[in-house]
């Protein structure tokens, strides 16, 4: 089978702040326009790609693309087998995945098929609906039935053994995603619900297993929300609100917002999705970027930049995958995902500020802490035409950067050799 994979020479746009980020190289998978959502699942991921219609007719002109999906090895790159949905409105964004279930909106029902041949493999009518989740026990399907944009909608659950509805409750308006999350043993359901456009009255519902049925608390969190996702240890849940450009931060057991984060997006580039890894929170916005948050003490530390709105993001095996879903000046769909290796030396940790064991690092402050240059007078920056800059270093190795024009530099001092670029943040 034909590998579409594009393995890039080039460097990723990725600036740090406040520390330094190795140089390495991205990897390029090919996709159908508008690929909105990745999940990773054992050795493969699946992407999902929005139907693309221009003119938002709902007729296929030329031009227009269906939604689709694809299942990638996750190792190798490789795109082992791919399908189109039918012409409909398919909510690419909010699937549902189980072992070899793929549940999926497609109009107004769920589609089920096989993920081991992508047959399918029955259908479900359940109204107009926003997103679709599963229990954690995969027993159950859970629809967000949104009846229009300005009442409230329902969750409704659907036994996966055979798509019987099994229950109602009630939600907010335009209901979206919901979330399920297990933390000192007790199980807690987050759904998020949007809010009225324009409205800024965002909340989120959170029903834990050792209330009474129907003692749902809800979280006045305000805003427009799109996304939720759980901390490492399930002990918060953090929630992009595109209308405040902020992530709030839920504290689980107490069910209250905890703090927010400013995404620093303005307008319409607001924040879209969030993940949370390694001590870190990653936000796709729609300024044609994902930035990257110390979760400690939710600065801004990191930022990958790309020609292209990103929606959907993920962590397969080390690698930030990025779904490079609309045009960077518009909303036309773009092609492709974008895939950023990860390492220690991107961590947000105590060994952060250490050079050692780095063959090449991305400089954007006008000072860097190099330790194991520590106890040298002598250091020199010398340029990629052969141009030699003395520099100043104390006596904890921190060198002072400012007297250097940006651009690649080898760092030389009697102890050993290192290759940096700098590119200060103004």
């Amino acid at each position: 089978m034909r590998r579409i994979v594009a393995i890039l020479c080039t460097s990723m746009v990725l600036t740090s702040i406040g520390f330094s980020t190795p140089i390495t190289a991205s990897e390029t998978v090919a996709t159908p326009p508008q690929a909105v959502t990745v999940v990773p699942q054992g050795d493969v991921v699946h992407v999902f790609c929005n139907r693309t219609d221009a003119n938002f007719d709902d007729v296929q002109d030329a031009g227009d693309s269906p939604a689709a999906w694809l299942i990638v090895d996750a190792k190798t790159k490789m795109v082992l087998s791919s399908m189109n949905f039918p012409w409909a409105n398919v909510v690419a964004s909010r699937p549902a995945l189980l072992k070899d279930d793929l549940y999926v909106l497609v109009n107004d029902s769920v589609h089920n098929y096989s993920v081991s041949n992508m047959s399918l493999k029955r259908t479900k009518f359940v109204g107009t609906c926003a997103a679709l989740s599963l229990t954690m026990d995969g027993n159950y399907l859970v629809t967000s039935y949104r009846p229009n944009f300005v009442d409230p909608g329902k969750l409704r659950g659907y036994a996966t053994s055979d798509l019987s509805r099994t229950s109602e409750f009630a939600a907010g308006i335009n209901v979206q995603q919901t979330l399920e999350i297990n933390f000192n043993d007790t199980f807690f359901s987050y759904t998020l619900n949007e809010g009225s456009f324009g409205s800024e009255d965002g909340t989120l519902q959170m029903t834990r297993s050792d209330a009474p049925d129907g003692n749902d608390t809800v979280i006045a969190t305000g805003g427009l929300l799109n996304h939720m996702c759980p901390s490492s240890d399930s002990s918060h849940v953090y929630v992009t609100m595109t209308g405040t450009h902020e992530v709030a931060e839920i504290d689980v057991a107490l069910g209250v917002v905890s703090r927010r984060i400013p995404t620093l997006t303005t307008g319409y580039d607001g924040p879209r999705e969030c993940l949370v890894h390694d001590n870190r929170l990653f936000v796709s916005t729609f300024s044609g970027d994902v930035r990257i948050f110390d979760i400690a003490d939710g600065a801004l530390v990191g930022k990958i930049s790309l020609s292209a709105k990103p929606e959907g993001i993920a962590i397969v095996n080390n690698e930030l995958w990025v779904t490079r879903s609309f045009e960077l000046d518009g909303y036309g769909a773009e092609i492709n995902i974008e895939i950023y290796p990860l390492n220690s030396t991107t961590s947000i940790s105590a060994s952060n500020s250490s050079t050692q064991n780095r063959s090449g690092i991305l400089v954007t402050n006008n000072v860097i802490s190099v330790p194991e240059f520590s106890g040298n007078s002598n250091v020199h920056a010398v340029s990629s035409l052969g141009k030699s800059y003395s520099l100043s270093i104390d006596s904890s190795g921190l060198i002072d950067l400012k007297g250097l024009i940006p651009g690649v530099y080898v760092l030389q001092s009697q102890k050993k050799n290192l290759t940096l670029s700098y590119q200060p943040i103004h």
